[in-house]
């Protein structure tokens, strides 16, 4: 496990950047604090995954990766959610509805495989990052690894395209 875990942040340094994607939702702007309806239960939120719509993928684009972190978090950030393999012919994921036939949602840092959304220690507000990658495969392919510290990586070395937005949150 070390081992890939090397591998993949060695080769993150030689990746090409990502060509822009536009991110858009009607639940959440770039730089505004994160609705309550995204925020997670335990501090008295809803904890739905926002509506997410994304355009401009590069046309030899295979699958998408959807990502909700915490880059405040620990030393090395906090994974919310994650849903891989999402096909090529969808742009959007609505709130509260189910996934696309094909997604796949990964373990997120709370060793679960949903959304979990920011509830972060009270203090000072913590920024999520809301992140599309357009991948150039059709399938995330370290099954026995699905979860937020091999997957990110992979999409920062392999993701051909990405569109972000950025929400903060604090109590």
């Amino acid at each position: 496990m070390k081992l890939v875990t090397i591998a993949l942040a060695g080769a993150c340094l030689a990746a090409a950047p990502a060509a822009a994607m536009d991110l858009t939702s009607p639940d959440i702007a770039n730089g505004a604090r994160a609705p309550m309806s995204m925020v997670g239960s335990d501090c008295g939120g809803k904890n739905e995954a926002p509506a997410l719509s994304w355009s401009d993928a590069p046309k030899e684009t295979k699958s998408f990766t959807v990502m909700v972190y915490d880059l405040d978090a620990r030393p090395t950030g906090f994974h919310h959610w994650i849903v891989v393999d999402i096909p090529p012919d969808v742009t959007s994921l609505p709130k509260g509805k189910p996934l696309p036939a094909g997604a796949v949602v990964a373990q997120n840092d709370y060793a679960r495989a949903r959304y979990d959304g920011p509830c972060p220690p009270k203090g000072t507000p913590h920024r999520y990052h809301v992140v599309v990658w357009a991948e150039d495969e059709a399938d995330y392919p370290y099954r026995q690894y699905m979860t937020g510290t091999y997957i990110r990586p992979w999409m920062i070395l392999r993701g051909i395209g990405k569109g972000e937005i950025t929400v903060t949150y604090g109590r």
